[in-house]
């Protein structure tokens, strides 16, 4: 028998058994943070850059650098999720051998 808990029989030390909900926790916990980080991050600069922007463009030429932006912004909204949409069904159409489905 064993003296030490952490031991087997022949003395070899023991692996506790992975426990995949921890690792997954941990992934998580990980990805909140990045994401935290990333969105203060990005805010933090928008403080820090707009002034200086603007002092260094002007006030007419901001408004079109912000419109600009806007635009793009709305665009890509516009489109989220849609090349991803569009990849799922058109896989599931083939899988299933539906060319019509897959055609549309």
């Amino acid at each position: 028998m064993p003296e030490n808990l952490n031991e087997t029989v022949d003395g070899a030390a023991r692996v506790p058994p992975a426990n995949p909900a921890r690792g997954t926790r941990d992934q998580i916990a990980r990805s909140s943070l990045v994401g935290v980080l990333s969105f203060a991050l990005a805010t933090a600069a928008t403080f820090v850059l707009t002034p200086l922007i603007i002092k260094t463009l002007g006030d007419a030429r901001y408004g079109t650098w912000a419109l600009f932006g806007a635009i793009g912004f709305t665009a890509h909204i516009l489109l989220f999720g849609v090349p991803m949409g569009v990849e799922r069904f058109l896989a599931r159409a083939r899988a299933s051998g539906d060319a019509d489905e897959a055609q549309r």
